[in-house]
């Protein structure tokens, strides 16, 4: 006998977990109390009915029918019981019927809510797919949303802002799809939360929203990316840094792009004689607002050769302006 494949095993994993979350989500037993109460007051009517000569009731699955149709309040009335008995029936059936119903339509409201409440406190698992990940979080970081605008459909924000701070942060970004985990993205877990495994790119901000500031950003970004990595070895990483240091690190841990904070701003700054208006040209390319502004682009898969350790000045917004 063959053995299944591991493709096969982990849908099999898959599917029992999904049933496990059925049944601890509640919406399991209203259901299974629908189903029951269809099935026993059907074959009780048609037990009752199918000896009195009426083609009404002539199969169990007449039964079945009638109950279902009087369950859910339809009533079209093509069947019902003369006898005494199925009457009896029929009304435990319309009564508890009210009840049933009531309970499943109000379960499944609950859990509909639940789900947009778990969703903006940055707790529920999210079902995206070709979405870019921001992991971390500092004040220039709502520039890379302003860059994303237009690029990218749907954006997952990872971090351990409050949930009210990034209700604000999706007010100011009306043009994008926010989704938000709140977590610590160093971990596989808060990354699987927002789907990495599914994502078309992924971007790490230098991360002030933890415990300690941006004390210890940069390890915290290499934390991350060796977690990206495992969880998805194919996606596109970009990362922007503090210190120059950190860069070696994240070229190891496999990010393909790195940006580091404040590089070029000597430059800018110094530029003497025909470097005049430097400054203003470089914002003009670089600002997401400006009509010259460079649109990034992001390939939707890392290619398998590596990324040049050499960046072009200014090729991402992720560290902040330069």
């Amino acid at each position: 006998m063959a053995r299944p494949s591991p493709a096969a095993k982990r849908r099999r994993r898959s599917l029992v977990r999904r049933i496990v979350r059925l049944g601890r989500s509640g919406i399991a037993l209203p259901f299974a109390l629908l189903g029951g109460a269809t099935v026993a007051f059907g074959l009780l009517v048609w037990l009752a009915e199918r000896g009195r000569g009426s083609d009404q009731f002539a199969s169990v699955w007449d039964g079945l029918w009638w109950a279902l149709v009087t369950i859910a309040t339809v009533g079209y009335g093509d069947k019902y019981p003369v006898g005494a008995a199925g009457k009896i029936a029929a009304s435990f059936l319309m009564l508890s019927g009210i009840v049933i119903t009531a309970v499943v339509s109000g379960t499944a409201a609950s859990l509909f809510v639940e789900r947009r409440i778990r969703e903006g406190r940055g707790l529920q698992d999210l079902r995206l797919k070709g979405h870019i990940v921001v992991c971390g979080w500092n004040a220039q970081a709502d520039g890379v949303l302003d860059a994303l605008e237009g690029e990218a459909e749907a954006v997952a924000l990872v971090n351990a802002l409050s949930p009210e701070a990034f209700e604000a942060i999706k007010a100011r970004h009306p043009e994008l799809d926010l989704s938000f985990v709140r977590g610590d993205h160093t971990q596989e877990a808060a990354l699987r939360k927002a789907a990495l495994d599914k994502a078309s790119a992924c971007i790490f901000v230098p991360d002030d929203t933890g415990p300690d500031g941006d004390a210890g950003a940069d390890e915290r970004t290499i934390l991350s990316a060796l977690a990206a990595r495992a969880v998805a070895p194919e996606l596109p990483l970009r990362a922007g840094i503090k210190k120059a240091s950190s860069e070696q690190h994240l070229r190891r841990a496999g990010v393909d792009e790195v940006v580091l904070h404040g590089e070029f701003t000597g430059f800018l700054l110094a530029a003497p004689g025909a470097g005049a208006g430097l400054p203003s040209a470089a914002r003009e390319l670089l600002s997401a607002s400006s009509p010259s502004a460079c649109a990034p682009r992001i390939s939707p898969r890392r290619s398998s050769a590596r990324a040049s350790p050499r960046r072009p000045p200014g090729s991402s917004p992720i560290g902040g302006p330069s």
